[in-house]
């Protein structure tokens, strides 16, 4: 409700063109049809149109809940000027017939409308794409890159989950986190979590887009590269080695039936391949409380207490960690 006039115009022109493709009114006869059933949610009248603090998450719950309750088997997200690669429907089907839960793709920015803006998305491209290696390197599951386009996920997912949350922003991020801890559960054994999410064999290509309306984010990153007044921040390698670290010392003693004393050889500097700045955010961060009582629940079930671990040391306490390093 508070957005520009310009902006809720350009909102009504949308829904009703989107009426009217979904009328069939540009096409000439059967064979040229759409072909797809669009169904107009309009939320820019008075009564609907968002308050303060509903943003982007409040949009993507509003339709997929929408989708749950009409029975869509197949649930996917893409925000309104992202493209899409051929086969993407055919991947769709795949995802389906194969009865997947969850699944991501790869995706590549549009071209940009000038050579600014150009460069701010290459860099910002780059890095997230970086960021989702690097942290892949260190033997985290939470690795997968958080952009609402790339999300597939199921009917029965998407109710397991709660559904998306109403966030001004990094809505994306927080569900794909959710939905990896509900894989990481079923996990057969430890090697499946590296690729614990299956890709499809598609793309999206979002639109490089300057935007204000949310906290962070592509939109927001962009916006402030092209004023000069940001650039993309890259992480340290030697903050993903110390989170490498870690982990790799979880699974040592969890391999030797030792994961209840990890927390006291960590916390006393015993293990002297982390950095001091480490150890003084887990303590900060209270990250061990209640651990004895989290791996005696497991019954030193090294799977269950993998699960746990990584579930507890996920990518919100991950980018936490690397910040609190850097500082």
């Amino acid at each position: 409700e508070t957005s520009p006039i310009e902006t809720k115009q350009n909102n009504h022109y949308l829904v009703e063109m989107l009426h009217r493709i979904s009328q069939n009114e540009f096409f000439v006869d059967e064979s040229s049809t759409c072909g797809v059933r669009i169904t107009v949610l309009d939320f820019t009248k008075n009564e609907k149109q968002f308050k303060s603090g509903f943003g982007v998450g409040w949009a993507r719950k509003i339709a997929m809940d929408y989708a749950l309750e009409r029975g869509a088997k197949v649930i996917a997200c893409l925000d309104a000027d992202t493209l899409v690669s051929t086969d993407y429907c055919g991947e769709l089907e795949r995802f389906r017939r194969e009865k997947m839960d969850f699944a991501t793709m790869d995706f590549t920015h549009q071209e940009a409308e000038s050579s600014e803006l150009q460069e701010a998305i290459n860099c910002y491209e780059f890095w997230m794409k970086d960021h989702s290696r690097k942290m892949e390197e260190t033997g985290t599951p939470f690795h997968y890159m958080a952009l609402g386009s790339l999300i597939v996920v199921s009917d029965s997912m998407y109710a397991q989950v709660g559904g998306m949350k109403n966030r001004l922003a990094g809505e994306d991020f927080y569900f794909i986190q959710e939905t990896i801890k509900i894989l990481l559960s079923r996990a057969k054994t430890e090697d499946e979590f590296l690729s614990i999410v299956p890709r499809l064999n598609c793309q999206v290509y979002p639109e490089p887009r300057i935007s204000e309306r949310v906290l962070f984010g592509t939109g927001k990153s962009l916006a402030s590269m092209n004023r000069g007044s940001k650039k993309v921040r890259f992480y340290l390698d030697s903050s993903y080695m110390q989170v490498r670290k870690f982990i790799e010392i979880f699974n040592e003693y969890n391999k030797k039936g030792l994961a209840i004393d990890f927390k006291m050889q960590v916390l006393s500097g015993f293990e002297n391949r982390l950095e001091k700045s480490t150890i003084q955010f887990l303590a900060q961060d209270r990250f061990f409380e209640n651990w004895e009582k989290m791996i005696s629940n497991t019954k030193n079930n090294r799977l269950k207490n993998a699960v746990s671990f990584h579930c507890k040391f996920d990518g919100l306490k991950i980018i936490r960690m690397i910040h609190f390093i850097e500082k």
